[in-house]
């Protein structure tokens, strides 16, 4: 206590020895405290300035993190609008290509569009289309693609219709070549899915096949192959495929060949059901 109070002491002696000092010496002695106090001074002066500086570089380097991330977000939408409208183009040249198929053909048709597949995986074994009975569709009409044949109309409701494939072992088409006009008859050569392979939705049918060919016709690798127009159900001239093989039965009575269909089965989105063979 006593030494709080000679400091106290002193401190105050100080101040009134300060106040009391001619003017030339207090001059001098604030000259003197002006230059001690300056080092210390600059040296905080310099630590608040780069203490600020630091301050700004972490704030820009927050608002350019943020800038990336918002450039990365508008990136991502980008590009998920461009493939909205590319498959739009895509969908829109489709739609054109059946279009102008559809004002060329000679057969009065109904165009529909694939909303669910069959049970192969592939190619598949079966279509359901989105129109049926009330657009004048009936069971055994042929249907079409602008590439080729892609099968018959089996079960139709008012507004659905089932479609099996060329590729499907019950389907049956009387077809020609047209190189030689040989004629023969072809027939799916995939799984039949009654469920008699435990295997079968793994399974890959294979091709078609054109069997019952005259022996003495010469069949050769890229032959096309169209329709003949008997039995009624698949009017004359629609193309069915190209021969990829051909080899005379095991029984040796007739040839048979693989035919590669010219319609993409498993990818086809958009068919017609030919309801009329005139206009």
């Amino acid at each position: 206590m006593r030494r709080r109070r000679i400091t106290i002491g002193l401190a105050l002696a100080g101040i009134v020895i300060l106040l009391n000092l001619p003017l030339p010496t207090a001059l001098h002695v604030k000259a003197n405290a002006r230059g001690s106090v300056s080092s210390f001074q600059n040296v905080m002066s310099l630590v608040v300035y780069r203490v600020s500086e630091a301050i700004r570089l972490i704030r820009s380097v927050d608002e350019v993190t943020e800038e990336k991330r918002e450039m990365a977000e508008e990136i991502i939408s980008l590009r998920q609008e461009i493939g909205r409208l590319k498959l739009l183009a895509r969908e829109s040249r489709e739609l054109m290509k059946q279009l102008d198929y559809r004002q060329v053909e000679s057969h009065r048709m109904v165009m529909c569009q694939v909303i669910a597949r069959g049970d192969i995986s592939g190619w598949w074994q079966t279509l359901r289309l989105d129109r049926g009975s009330d657009d004048g569709i009936a069971p055994d009409m042929a249907v079409v693609t602008v590439d080729g044949l892609v099968g018959k109309t089996t079960t139709v409701s008012a507004g659905t219709s089932d479609v099996l494939l060329i590729t499907d072992p019950n389907c049956r088409v009387s077809c020609r070549i047209v190189r030689t006009r040989a004629f023969g008859v072809a027939r799916g050569s995939g799984v039949v899915a009654d469920g008699s392979l435990p295997l079968e939705m793994i399974c890959r049918p294979t091709l078609p096949r054109l069997d019952f060919v005259a022996r003495d016709q010469e069949v050769l690798e890229g032959d096309h192959v169209i329709t003949s127009g008997l039995g009624g159900v698949y009017p004359a001239g629609l193309t069915v495929g190209h021969v990829k093989d051909s080899a005379v039965d095991k029984s040796g009575l007739y040839q048979s060949a693989g035919i590669l269909p010219s319609a993409m089965m498993d990818t086809v989105r958009y068919v017609f059901v030919i309801v009329s063979s005139e206009l």
